[in-house]
C-alpha cells in the first residue's frame, strides 16, 4: 500500500531491570550453601516489517528502530563465618534477550531514506564482599555474570528496496559485563576463596540477505 506521510517510525523498546540483594550472614559451625541468588533478565524487542510486505511512502523516511536497556545486578554480600564453610556465596547475574529490526524476505519498500537499527545496552553486575572469614572454606565466593545478548538488523532474503537516498542497516551491542570478589581480614585454609567470571558471549549482526535488489543512493551496513 501507499503512505503519503512525513515519514514513518516502527520503534519497538525494551527496559529491563532485575535486582537481587543478599544480605549479611553470620554462621558458625559446619555450613553449605549459605546464600545463592540469582537474577535474569530476558525478552525479545523486535521492529519489523514483515515477509511480502508492499510499502511506498512518498515523503520522508522509512525508521525501524528496536532499542533495550538491560540489567541484571546481584547485590553485594558480607559474610560473618566461623568453622567449616563449604559454598558460602555463589549470586548470579545473567542477561538473556533478543533486539531485533528487520526488513522481512520479499518485502517492497520505496522511500526516500531506510534506516534499520537495532540497539542493546546490557549492563550485568555480580558483586561478593566478605568482610571476615575464619576457619576452612571452600568456594568461599563465585559471583558470575553473564551476558548472552543477540542484537540483529537484516533485510531479508529477496527484499526489494527503492530507496533514492541512504539506506543504513546498523546493529550495536554494548556490554558491560562485571564480576567482583573481595574478601578482607580474612584468615582461612581455601580453595578457590574468590573466583569471579564475567562472560560475554554476545552476537552482533547487520545483514543483507541473499539476491536482496537496492536501487537507489548510498548504502551502509555497520554492526
Amino acid at each position: 500500500f501507499e503512505v503519503n506521510a512525513d515519514g514513518i517510525d516502527v520503534v519497538a523498546t525494551a527496559n529491563n531491570s532485575a535486582t537481587s540483594d543478599s544480605n549479611s550472614v553470620e554462621i558458625a559451625g559446619i555450613t553449605v550453601d549459605v546464600t545463592n541468588r540469582d537474577t535474569a533478565t530476558s525478552h525479545v524487542t523486535e521492529a519489523l516489517v514483515g515477509d511480502l510486505a508492499d510499502l511506498v511512502i512518498t515523503n520522508g523516511p522509512l525508521s525501524l528502530d528496536a532499542q533495550s536497556t538491560n540489567e541484571a545486578r546481584v547485590g553485594e554480600v558480607g559474610s560473618d563465618l566461623g568453622g567449616i564453610v563449604v559454598n558460602v556465596v555463589s549470586p548470579d547475574a545473567k542477561d538473556d534477550g533478543v533486539t531485533r529490526a528487520c526488513v522481512g524476505e520479499q518485502a517492497t519498500i520505496e522511500a526516500p531514506d531506510l534506516e534499520v537499527l537495532a540497539f542493546a545496552d546490557n549492563t550485568v553486575v555480580a558483586r561478593t564482599d566478605l568482610s571476615s572469614l575464619l576457619g576452612i572454606t571452600v568456594d568461599v565466593a563465585t559471583p558470575t555474570a553473564e551476558s548472552n545478548h543477540e542484537v540483529e538488523a537484516c533485510v531479508g532474503d529477496d527484499a526489494t528496496l527503492v530507496v533514492e537516498g541512504e539506506t543504513s542497516v546498523n546493529a550495536v551491542n554494548e556490554n558491560d559485563v562485571t564480576a567482583e570478589a573481595t574478601s578482607t581480614g580474612a584468615a582461612v585454609i581455601a580453595v578457590g576463596v574468590a573466583i569471579a567470571d564475567a562472560i560475554a558471549d554476545t552476537s552482533t549482526r547487520a545483514v543483507l540477505g541473499t539476491n536482496v535488489k537496492l536501487t537507489g543512493g548510498s548504502l551502509e551496513v555497520v554492526a
